[in-house]
């Protein structure tokens, strides 16, 4: 067995997972991508890649972080040969399990495509930088979470376009009616579904240093709702944020590689163990 990690050697998560694999796992970070990694490849078969000497043929690979293009200087602009070779990279595993794989990362990298692709109840949404359509959405809704179409920054409530953060400079973002009720987030591990209500007085709970996770039960109409979403989107594991009201629970996103530790510390659902199961 080969099991290979992408990601930072001192990162908690990829640490949490390796303590419950076999001793001989391969942690590949960025520093190792960019001075240990080589490709060769011909027009008869996958690419190899090696790491120093040692050719990689993993069964099985978490990709915690992974920087999709390795090859060259931060400097360097020729896209179009970075794009090709991360293609060669991935190819030469195609083989190999991955979780999560390439493919969904890459096809639906938009919130707009988990959308399309969850089909479920989610608030009305928005996504735009035409400032006009903006503030129609604006004027529609009245209370806005405002948030990247992909991600990187936490969300902002607004009530006119006056209250735009200065990351959007001009930039698509994605307008979302703010239902105000309870976050609550579920974690799909391969057929392992755990879910725990999440305490916090912040529009954001990230911002929030000490929201709580409380476990909760899983229903049976939520967990088939989390692994119907996690099979559309191609996942193998993934944590779902909802928002719950009295009446109903909307969808908000399915996160590629969700941080856990905290969960699993505050809930003691063995999210760790599953990961590593699932990898083995």
């Amino acid at each position: 067995m080969n099991i290979v990690i992408f990601g930072e050697t001192d990162d908690i998560h990829v640490n949490a997972v390796a303590e419950y694999l076999p001793d001989d796992v391969i942690i590949i970070d960025d520093e190792a991508l960019t001075t240990d990694i080589s490709i060769a490849a011909d027009i008869h078969g996958r690419p190899d890649v090696y790491l120093g000497d040692l050719l990689l043929k993993p069964t099985s690979i978490y990709w915690r972080n992974l920087n999709l293009y390795p090859f060259g200087t931060e400097d360097d602009d020729e896209i179009n040969n970075k794009l090709a070779a991360a293609k060669l990279f991935t190819q030469a595993f195609a083989d190999a399990a991955w979780f999560n794989p390439v493919l969904p990362f890459t096809q639906h990298f938009t919130k707009i495509d988990q959308y399309r692709m969850a089909n479920t109840l989610m608030p009305p949404t928005l996504m735009t930088n035409n400032y006009e359509r903006a503030e129609a959405f604006i004027a529609e809704h009245s209370d806005v979470a405002v948030k990247p179409i992909a991600g990187g920054q936490y969300i902002e409530r607004i009530t006119s376009l006056d209250g735009l953060p200065e990351w959007v400079d001009g930039q698509p973002v994605c307008y979302q009616k703010f239902i105000v009720g309870t976050n609550v987030r579920t974690f799909v591990i391969g057929d392992e579904v755990y879910t725990a209500d999440i305490t916090t007085n912040y529009d954001d709970f990230r911002v929030d240093e000490d929201f709580i996770y409380t476990p909760i039960e899983t229903s049976s109409a939520l967990r088939k709702r989390a692994l119907d979403i996690t099979k559309k989107l191609g996942y193998k594991w993934t944590a779902i944020d909802w928002i719950r009201t009295e009446d109903e629970l909307y969808f908000l996103e399915a996160n590629f590689s969700p941080m856990f530790l905290y969960f699993e510390e505050q809930t003691e659902f063995p999210i760790s163990q599953s990961l590593a199961n699932m990898l083995v």
